[in-house]
């Protein structure tokens, strides 16, 4: 799946250094969505984004909502929305913020009744809600934009944050933008605490975790 992004930012592994640009970095996410460099039919995000990868979060992520008095979502990055879509209306507030402005232009077509923003979520001032979601994201990114971006979502005022977990992994390595490598957020750089919640994506111990940002 990740071999024809491997190949396209091999090539621009200079440009690649200029990662603390933003233009760049939407660049790379913009070429990544209109050329479906992810590979995948059903949502240019990717086959995370898809019902057959996403069924145990769309089932198990509303009681979590409900259980924690979450009614507001900012969800950092939305991608397509392909899979939120079919649970955001159970908030009273649901906003999508993604670096790419055609999928925020695409979004806004196809879920009017949705929220979307054009924003980076590693320097850009994020709505306030209850909770920020930031699923499938920080593995395509450098650990230096990750903290800043964890930043991002402590001074949004969030109560809780619901990230991608993998507590195999035994090292966090680096990665360029655009790039992928598994993280566990428990670990060095990151040293968070074990999950408040935790909901098993598939059997592979990937998980989308949930942390009180007070922690």
């Amino acid at each position: 799946m990740f071999e024809r992004v491997r190949r396209y930012l091999w090539r621009a592994r200079d440009a690649a250094r200029d990662y603390l640009n933003p233009r760049h970095r939407e660049a790379v996410f913009s070429r990544i969505y209109a050329e479906n460099l992810w590979g995948c039919a059903e949502s240019r995000s990717g086959i995370g984004s898809t019902p057959a990868a996403t069924s145990a979060i769309v089932a198990q992520l509303p009681g979590l909502w409900k259980r924690y008095g979450i009614r507001s979502l900012v969800d950092a990055p939305c991608g397509d929305c392909n899979w939120m879509s079919a649970i955001a209306p159970a908030l009273d507030q649901y906003v999508g913020v993604d670096i790419v402005g055609a999928v925020i232009e695409e979004n806004r077509t196809r879920y009017p009744h949705l929220a979307f923003l054009h924003a980076d979520l590693t320097r850009d001032v994020l709505p306030r809600a209850d909770a920020v979601l930031c699923r499938d994201c920080f593995q395509h990114l450098p650990t230096r934009l990750i903290l800043a971006a964890i930043e991002r979502f402590r001074s949004s005022g969030a109560r809780f944050m619901f990230l991608t977990h993998d507590p195999n992994v035994r090292s966090n390595d680096d990665a360029v933008v655009g790039g992928f490598r598994p993280l566990n957020l428990q670990l060095p750089p990151f040293n968070f605490p074990a999950p408040t919640e935790s909901i098993a994506e598939d059997g592979s111990g990937r998980l989308l975790s949930m942390w009180r940002i007070a922690d």
